[in-house]
């Protein structure tokens, strides 16, 4: 008999099936769902009822459940459905369910934004549906939508920087999914680092940063233009040049590193083009000691800088400027100097512009008349070892250019046939690469020419033509000067003496020695004797004459000899021969100043431009200017009694080498006062000592007597004591002995000789 029936009596009854158990919905779609159910014994009929519907559906026999789907259903509804077991028409009480289709997928489902560590996706809200499920790399994310919202905006954190992600967004409705939409999202890459300028030029900018992992794609962005740069697989930095740019100009440029189209957040920098070369450069203006650069002033820039012998120098230029100039101080004179000068611009510097800038020579110091004769005069100057200055020399109406040798410490120059007695101005202008020096200007004479004298026992007279101011005859102690004019007569005189005839011309403080001879005086006797007499001391004076002639310099070698002889017998040579080298004017001989005198010797040492003096006498032995300020240094020796001689020649040695030392050290060119208490005998010694040691030293040979001779002619008495002049010959003998005095131990035993030795030796040490 059937589950379903069943028997009264003889009478067969149809009952109810039962319901079907395990009814459920087991898929969906948008628009349909699929239910199943276990089937009820051998039954096959079943009903689905839903939304007014009737569907009849019948299994298989070999079923155990039974699936059925429903279609033309809505998308995301929610059915009320029953299943009805049919049994010869009879129904079960039927069984309920709820199927849902499934939900649409979202659409406009993207990425919005995204950063190192998170992507923000966005997508439509499908109807009213609130809930939707994001997947991606193993996680589920469910996201609730709020009711107002028309999109839905989530952001996914906690991702890796640069990195490609598959995310699937489903809809989800009762518990339902929708089929998925697919989306690759991917997080930004991490900025470069290490982003720099390295280079630029006038039109160009060079930048350079370290590569981001294996990413190879970076974007520049700046003044609104793009530029995609694509590195190699091997840098490890990228390098990058833009070009097309304004020179002297400030960019603000951003770098984005681009991985699947999306840009890192971007690093800045400003990158500036080097500016342009400052046009007219030139030089404007110069001095001994400066220059003065000008140049015109490039756009708006104010900043420049000039470069020279390894220093900088900053120049800030005026807004209203149109011009910039500058002056550099503190230069050597007569001397190129190469300039560069560079336009900065935010640091960064022009390629530069060159200029070889040059300042004015030096005017020559002192111009010295070292030769001087009736028809001929030779100037000569001190000049710096290792220039190329060139010299401009104008006397006589003749110009002409002296080029200075680089090896040269003066220059000299030669006239000749010059009239005698004349005053000859003359000029001297230093010249250097098209630049001269102030202009010295001095003048000299010639000599004049003295060679006839008409000549009585007790007169001498003469017509001269030329220069001179003061003529004198001396003899012995006697001076007789001859009144002024071109007649010069000298009266009174010894009958049979012979006169030093000397005429000097002198002009503003300038004295020139413009005739030195000696002049016989006749002498008429009535008788043989006076004759015989007259004769013998002509023979006498033409041998002493001849003698005196016969001087010659004294080599080294021979100076020994020299000096043994003139000492033997008691120093009968030196007995018999009692009677500046580099200049005729190096030493001014004069005596110790008098309160009556001492305003003439300060006018002296002025005018003179004397930077030494040197005192050879003690204080107690006998007895100004304008607003412009010299320094004068005082030697003062004082180991050295009057009328004798020092007990040594090594004291009065150093004492010479002391003084040149300082002399030679500043340089100068001026005459050195030398003074002791009558201005003669000491003071002609030291002189002398110093003369013939550097004749010594030059030469290999000194001639003392000739030296003597040649100082009384221009100051009598000069070397005053015979042991005076022994001792002069005994400085000569030391000096030439080995292991001879050197400047070592000048300063020995220094504070018995020097009276201002502390203040000399501390000078020493500076020096």
């Amino acid at each position: 008999m059937h589950p379903s029936q069943k028997y009264t009596g003889s009478h067969k009854h149809e009952t109810a099936p039962r319901n079907a158990d395990e009814f459920k919905q087991v898929n969906q779609t948008e628009t349909s769902v699929t239910l199943q159910w276990n089937k009820v014994g051998d039954i096959l009929s079943y009903r689905l009822e839903l939304d007014g519907r009737k569907l009849n559906v019948t299994a298989l026999k070999e079923q155990g459940q039974v699936t059925y789907t429903i279609q033309d259903l809505t998308n995301g509804t929610e059915y009320s459905v029953t299943l009805f077991t049919v049994f010869e028409n009879v129904s079960s009480s039927g069984v309920n369910l709820t199927a849902v289709t499934a939900p649409l997928n979202a659409d406009e489902f993207k990425q919005v934004n995204q950063n190192e560590t998170s992507v923000t996706l966005q997508w439509n809200k499908v109807g009213d549906i609130l809930n939707y499920r994001l997947e991606f790399d193993g996680r589920k994310l469910n996201v609730t939508a709020l009711k107002e919202q028309g999109q839905v905006n989530h952001t996914i954190q906690d991702l890796t920087n640069g990195t490609e992600y598959s995310v699937t967004l489903l809809t989800v409705f009762k518990n339902v999914s929708s089929s998925g939409v697919n989306l690759t999202a991917v997080t930004a890459p991490l900025n470069a680092d290490e982003f720099k300028q390295v280079n630029q030029t006038e039109t160009s900018v060079t930048l350079q940063w370290n590569k981001v992992g294996d990413i190879l794609n970076y974007r520049l962005e700046f003044d609104g233009r793009k530029l995609n740069v694509t590195a190699l697989k091997e840098q490890g930095q990228v390098t990058y040049t833009i070009q097309d740019l304004t020179n002297g100009t400030e960019y603000s440029v951003t770098l984005f590193t681009v991985f699947k189209n999306v840009s890192s957040s971007g690093v800045n920098l400003t990158a500036v083009t080097t500016p342009l070369n400052a046009e007219e450069f030139k030089q404007v203006n110069q001095t001994e000691t400066s220059v003065t650069l000008q140049w015109n002033k490039v756009g708006d820039i104010l900043n420049y800088r000039l470069e020279f012998n390894r220093e900088k120098i900053d120049v800030t230029a005026s807004e209203g400027q149109e011009q910039v100039n500058h002056t550099i101080q503190d230069l050597a004179n007569g001397t190129k100097y190469r300039f560069t000068l560079f336009t900065v611009f935010k640091h960064v510097s022009s390629s530069g512009k060159n200029l070889t800038a040059v300042t004015v020579p030096p005017m020559v110091g002192v111009v010295n008349d070292i030769e001087r004769s009736v028809t001929s005069i030779t100037l000569q100057w001190p000049v710096v070892v290792g220039k190329d200055w060139s010299y401009f020399l104008q006397m006589n109406e003749v110009d002409i250019i002296i080029e200075q040798s680089r090896t040269m410490n003066v220059v000299s120059h030669s006239f000749s046939s010059l009239k005698p007695g004349t005053m000859y101005p003359f000029k001297v202008i230093t010249m250097f690469a098209g630049y001269n020096s102030t202009t010295y200007e001095d003048f000299t004479a010639t000599a004049i020419k003295c060679e006839t004298w008409h000549v009585t026992n007790s007169s001498i007279h003469g017509t001269i033509e030329g220069l001179f101011s003061n003529a004198t005859a001396t003899y012995d102690s006697q001076t007789h000067v001859s009144p002024g004019g071109s007649n010069v007569t000298f009266s009174d005189l010894v009958p049979g003496a012979t006169y030093n005839v000397s005429l000097v011309y002198e002009n503003n403080s300038k004295t020139f020695e413009q005739c030195l001879q000696q002049v016989p005086i006749r002498v008429i006797a009535g008788s043989v004797f006076a004759v015989l007499l007259f004769a013998l001391l002509v023979c006498v004076a033409v041998f002493i004459f001849l003698k005196k002639t016969d001087i010659r310099a004294i080599s080294v070698a021979e100076f020994p000899d020299h000096f043994n002889q003139l000492s033997a017998d008691q120093n009968r040579g030196f007995t018999q021969e009692y009677d500046g080298y580099n200049s005729n004017r190096e030493y001014i001989a004069t005596q110790g100043p008098l309160p009556s005198t001492v305003n003439d010797f300060w006018r002296m040492i002025w005018e003179q431009k004397v930077k030494d003096i040197v005192m050879v006498t003690n204080c107690s032995e006998g007895g100004r200017s304008s607003s412009e300020e010299r320094t004068v240094k005082h030697f003062h020796f004082t180991a050295w009694p009057d009328h004798g001689v020092p007990e040594g020649t090594e004291v009065l040695i150093q004492f010479r080498e002391l003084v040149k030392h300082h002399i030679q050290r500043e340089g100068a060119g001026t005459p050195t006062v030398v003074h002791c208490s009558a201005g003669v005998g000491r003071t002609g010694t030291i002189i002398a000592l110093d003369v013939l040691l550097q004749q010594l030293q030059k030469e290999r040979a000194v001639d003392i007597n000739g030296f003597v001779h040649k100082m009384r002619l221009s100051r009598p008495h000069m070397v005053q004591t015979e042991s005076q002049y022994i001792f002069l010959h005994q400085c000569i003998m030391d000096c030439l002995r080995p292991n001879g005095t050197t400047d070592e131990n000048i300063y020995e035993n220094s504070n018995m000789i020097y009276a201002n030795a502390t203040a000399l030796r501390l000078f020493h040490t500076n020096a």
